[in-house]
Parts: structure tokens; C-alpha cells; sequence
């Protein structure tokens, strides 16, 4: 997720000051999760798999319609790709980055909601996140790193309960709200294979629509000139790195 047109990556309402009391994301391990305990081995099989380094893709790439799987496995080649990750979300000035957005269907995604690669205790990763309660409504603006420049207001609950896998395999689950708690919808629907223009209002889309078009026409362009693979065999990678 970018940052947002008029505030800029990493800055508005839902920023952590340092100097300040608890943090956008205030974890808390769970001490009994018998339904969502599952162990995370180091076996690496699938990660095996992947060509480095990572891109971020834009629209409409495959990947980012792609339902993605869970990751069954934690080990140094997933911590390398997650590192990966991060930095590319700097590069682009973004505050969250899915496993979609690089091409990887795996079900995952990192935060830093300070957009500032200096605040490594303000990273967050969550590996099979699950959002099981919602409560409130916003609507705010949002953007998305696979869609650069294009922004839309969309209505999302205001505080959410997450749970999750850390990038130690440890379940945690966790209540946001504001900022945190958009990010954290907006990243899931990617894992979801939903881009963010899906949920906006009508007459919000009919707006966005001729620069998305933008999108798909530069993209078809690409794959005619063989700069980017057909569809069908992006959707052959796709399926080849799935866990």
C-alpha cells in the first residue's frame, strides 16, 4: 500500500511517534491458539523454487488476481525474500507490500507503517494472516504500489483483530485500528487477489477507470513487444511457486 497523494508514504493519522506511548502495532503472543497453532517447520522446498531478486509488478499482472497459498514453511530463504520485500516497499516510498505484488502467491505481507528503513522495530510481517472481527467504519484515501499514482477513498472497518504467523513461526494475534487497521484490510485483500479499486465507490471507479485502462493498455504492450511473458505462462510461475 502507498502512502497516499496528499500526506506522502508513511506519514498521517495512523504513524507511531518514538517519543510516544504504545506503538501502531501493539502485538501480544498468544498463549493458547489450539485452532491456529500449526507448525512451521524449516522445510524450504518451495522457496527453493524462486529466481531473485524480486520487482515489485503492476497491474494487471496475474499474480495480482491470484488467490495466494499458505506458507507451510519457515526458513533463511523466506527471511531473504521478506528482507527483499521491505526494501523494495522503501524504494517506493510504500508503507505495506504483499507476497502478490512481487510475484510470489504466498500468503504474506509486511508493514512498516513510518515508510522509514531506520525503524526495524516498526516492521511487521504477517505470514497467514487471518482478520477474525471487524468493527467500525472509515472511509479514507488509499493507494497501492502496483498502481502508482492512482488514489481512491474507500470504507473499511476502523478496528480489526488480526491473527498471524511471525517471521519465527510464532502465532500472535493483535487489535488495530486506524491507519494499522486499513493497511492491514488493504494487504489482505491482496492475498485475496483484490485490488483496492474493487471496493471504492461507483462514481469513485468511473473516475479511476481510464487510468487504470492506462495500466492494462502499457502492460498488453509489454507482453506484445516480449519485454513481459504471456498471461498463460505468468500463470505457470505463479502456480510452480505456490507452497
Amino acid at each position: 500500500m502507498s502512502g497516499g497523494s496528499n500526506a506522502g508514504a508513511g506519514t498521517g493519522h495512523g504513524q507511531h511517534d518514538p517519543g510516544g506511548a504504545d506503538p501502531p502495532f501493539g502485538m501480544w503472543r498468544l498463549t493458547s491458539c489450539p485452532v491456529f497453532a500449526m507448525v512451521m517447520s524449516l522445510s524450504s522446498t518451495f522457496v527453493h523454487r524462486l529466481v531473485m531478486p524480486l520487482e515489485i509488478v503492476q497491474y494487471p499482472h496475474p499474480a495480482l488476481t491470484w488467490k495466494s497459498k499458505p506458507v507451510k514453511g519457515i526458513s533463511p530463504q523466506l527471511h531473504e525474500c521478506v528482507r527483499e520485500m521491505f526494501d523494495l516497499m522503501y524504494s517506493s516510498r510504500g508503507i505495506g507490500l504483499a507476497a502478490n505484488q512481487v510475484a510470489l502467491p504466498w500468503r504474506l505481507f509486511v508493514v512498516n507503517l513510518t515508510c522509514d528503513p531506520e525503524q526495524k522495530d516498526e516492521e511487521f510481517v504477517f505470514i497467514n494472516p487471518e482478520i477474525i472481527r471487524r468493527k467500525g467504519s472509515a472511509e479514507d484515501e488509499e493507494g497501492c504500489l502496483s498502481l502508482p499514482e492512482v488514489y481512491g477513498h474507500v470504507r473499511r472497518a476502523d478496528n480489526v483483530v488480526v491473527e498471524a504467523f511471525d517471521l519465527q513461526g510464532i502465532p500472535f494475534q493483535v487489535t488495530l485500528t486506524d491507519m494499522a487497521a486499513r493497511v492491514v484490510q488493504h494487504e489482505t485483500d491482496h492475498l485475496d487477489g483484490v485490488m483496492f479499486f474493487e471496493r471504492v465507490s461507483d462514481t469513485v471507479r468511473h473516475e479511476l477507470d481510464p487510468k487504470i485502462l492506462d495500466f492494462v493498455d502499457r502492460f498488453r504492450q509489454q507482453q506484445k513487444e516480449g519485454t513481459i511473458p504471456s498471461d498463460d505462462e505468468l500463470r505457470e510461475r505463479l502456480k510452480a511457486l505456490e507452497p
